[in-house]
């Protein structure tokens, strides 16, 4: 896997890719407040009636909360930044708190009274912080519990303990930290790919600009399968997809070459997912299958796409599908012509 980079004053572009093909197109405003970031924020004030919460996180960005925190406006807490702006001019937060190093993950969960329950998701490790107004803070640490071969042991016990001493000096500034403050900035979306797919820095625009016009296609309203095509329309809030054969058959039972179009049909739109960034809400009108068939055709799509969340198909044959939404742009047709412009005058 490779990655190349493009940045100017507004933002970074990174364009994954592997052998002939593009992996990910990720966009990122130079200014952003990556997702999984903990900022120091304070209730600005509370809407009731939209039961909102809205936080000031920054001189120029505002966010809100769509949960529970029973917070009121003046309280100053820590905020998990869980979508980037989009659509909506804000930032969208939680108070499910992160800290992540490499494999290891520390949960922090905010519990009545100032105190917060820390789990560590891959590890053995737990001990919980408690905030006591008068008193200062009142650390209480479990021992630790050894679960794992002491071999494997050692390094994910260095990773949390980093992470651990990470939470506590956070915890421990809370009254003196100016609001707002990012206290974690969590990785990039982009740094996050370039780490799991341990992609190398490329400095190859031609190499780049050939494969931005060979898959330029896959981001044009009609995409060509290998067994027929699809029609992909983007909206504000959903994507609808229809499924077309075209002249495939490969099949007498035209069951079979219909399930065999609905399964080229999927394999081409998580592609399109992910090189498009396309979030939210999915409906994708799939060739009519038999009951029987269509219950296949679902528990295969849960067991082939882990990162999909299939809801079911409706009497219609309409495949509703959702993607976890955590902002940023869209990639157009547009936006690959746009790069491919840029590139070439380089």
């Amino acid at each position: 896997m490779k990655y190349y980079r493009l940045k100017n004053e507004i933002e970074t572009v990174t364009i994954l890719y592997e052998l002939d093909r593009l992996y990910q197109i990720v966009v990122e405003k130079n200014d952003e407040i990556p997702v999984g970031s903990i900022v120091h924020g304070r209730v600005k004030k509370i809407d009731k009636k939209a039961r909102l919460t809205f936080v000031d996180i920054g001189e120029k960005e505002d966010a809100f909360c769509a949960e529970k925190t029973g917070l009121k406006a003046g309280d100053d807490t820590f905020f998990n930044i869980r979508k980037t702006p989009d659509e909506e001019k804000f930032y969208t937060v939680d108070m499910d708190l992160k800290l992540e190093r490499n494999s290891s993950l520390l949960r922090i969960i905010p519990k009545k009274s100032g105190e917060f329950e820390i789990i560590f998701e891959k590890s053995s490790i737990g001990s919980s912080l408690k905030d006591e107004k008068r008193s200062g803070i009142e650390t209480k640490e479990n021992s630790c519990d050894v679960k794992t071969n002491k071999n494997l042991f050692d390094k994910n016990l260095k990773y949390e303990r980093i992470l651990l001493e990470k939470w506590k000096e956070i915890f421990s500034m809370k009254n003196t930290l100016p609001i707002p403050k990012i206290v974690y900035k969590a990785p990039t979306k982009s740094e996050k790919i370039i780490e799991e797919q341990n992609a190398e820095l490329s400095s190859d625009k031609d190499e780049v600009v050939v494969l931005l016009k060979n898959g330029k296609q896959n981001f044009e309203r009609r995409v060509d399968l290998e067994k027929g095509y699809l029609y992909v329309d983007t909206l504000p809030y959903m994507t609808i997809v229809d499924v077309n054969s075209g002249d495939y058959s490969e099949f007498f039972d035209s069951v079979l070459n219909r399930m065999e179009v609905n399964k080229d049909a999927m394999k081409k739109l998580s592609e399109i997912i992910k090189l498009r960034n396309l979030e939210g809400v999915i409906i994708m009108d799939i060739l009519k299958l038999p009951g029987k068939m269509n219950r296949e055709f679902l528990e295969y799509l849960k067991s082939e796409y882990e990162d999909i969340n299939f809801h079911g198909i409706t009497k219609l044959g309409m495949l509703e599908m959702t993607i976890k939404k955590t902002g940023g742009e869209k990639i157009t047709a547009e936006k690959i012509s746009s790069l491919i412009g840029t590139l070439e005058n380089i």
